[in-house]
């Protein structure tokens, strides 16, 4: 089997169906609970996947500030989705997203 085909599909899923940084989305791929690809097979992926990095941070900030159960100043929603934790996207990114939205980054 080709690896690094198959976790280039499974990249092209995720970002079909939701909003992922690249390092999200390189984590997400090599999680033992999520697909369990080897570093370099993910970051394949990730290298290879046909994905705006940028429009995915607008994506990723407008869902959360959309989400009724997650009470957050558009602030604190820039650290969560610049955290290694949450969404690991650069700070660049979610600047952008944060104009694009009309918050003021």
């Amino acid at each position: 089997a080709d690896c690094n085909a198959e976790a280039l599909e499974a990249a092209e899923s995720y970002i079909r169906h939701s909003h992922y940084s690249y390092e999200g989305l390189i984590h997400q791929l090599s999680a033992p609970s999520g697909n369990d690809y080897t570093e370099e097979q993910s970051r394949y992926a990730a290298d290879n996947v046909d994905a705006d990095w940028y429009a995915e941070a607008v994506e990723a900030f407008e869902s959360y500030w959309s989400n009724e159960n997650i009470d957050v100043s558009p602030e604190e929603l820039r650290t969560l989705l610049t955290s290694d934790t949450v969404g690991r996207f650069t700070e660049d990114q979610i600047d952008h997203a944060m104009q694009e939205l009309g918050f003021s980054a």
